[in-house]
């Protein structure tokens, strides 16, 4: 999580960016890193700067701020404006918000705090992807919150007993984890070293030992084996046999 919102003011007005200034430093989460009342000199300096994002004036003279936000490759931007020309355009690059001149400390508090919620959503949603490309996921465990759990060490899972939707899952290390709102079909998904075996077990392929007519044995390291053996459904048999070679 993002300690401070990092942010940059380009503003061809020297009391745009005084009052900005002064805004963003009565926010805890936010700290200015630039301001520039040229915006050819922003640009310049623009790829040795580190912020998140970018207060820009539309109107200004030299360079706009349209076509400044146009080369922030990605960043977050913040548009401000005194009139109509060139909102259409502002609009259209889908801009963290607008905030309107005279500036007001409510109005910019609010653009501020819609782009410091957005990068943390971006953050945590590449968390996310980074975990699941490294071979992890986020499993819920009900009251004790969520889990993360490393794919390639499952090697059994079943469905609980008094609720299908909640899974039992044996790790590699013996451990035994509850999940809850989980289908077999997201696992399988998730892990493609499972095969399903029937409608209520799915088990990794390399802890089958051996499978005869409709009837397969496990070897997996839990002390617990109470699944030794476990029946294999005619409806997941062809695709068990082609992913299983015992």
């Amino acid at each position: 999580m993002i300690h401070k919102l990092k942010c940059v003011i380009v503003d061809d007005d020297a009391v745009s960016i005084l009052t900005l200034n002064e805004f963003c430093s009565d926010i805890p989460y936010v700290e200015v890193v630039g301001k520039f009342q040229d915006s050819m000199k922003f640009i310049g300096i623009l790829p040795a700067l580190d912020f998140d994002v970018c207060m820009v004036n539309i109107n200004m003279p030299r360079m706009n701020g349209i076509k400044i936000a146009k080369q922030l490759n990605g960043k977050q931007v913040i548009f401000m404006t005194g009139g109509e020309r060139m909102l259409r355009d502002a609009i259209n690059m889908a801009p963290v918000d607008i905030v309107l001149k005279p500036l007001k400390k409510e109005r910019v508090n609010v653009a501020l705090s819609r782009a410091y919620q957005q990068i943390l959503s971006d953050k945590v949603a590449s968390t996310k992807a980074k975990e699941n490309s490294q071979g992890y996921a986020l499993f819920s465990c009900g009251e004790r919150g969520k889990i993360r759990v490393r794919l390639s060490d499952i090697l059994l899972v079943y469905a609980d007993e008094t609720n299908c939707r909640h899974k039992h899952i044996i790790m590699r290390d013996g451990d035994n984890y509850f999940i809850m709102h989980c289908t077999f079909e997201k696992l399988l998904e998730l892990a493609p070293h499972l095969v399903r075996v029937n409608r209520t077990h799915v088990v990794a392929t390399e802890i089958v030992k051996k499978f005869e007519c409709d009837l397969v044995t496990l070897d997996y390291p839990a002390e617990d084996k109470k699944f030794k053996q476990i029946i294999l459904a005619r409806t997941y048999r062809n695709e068990f046999k082609r992913l299983v070679a015992c």
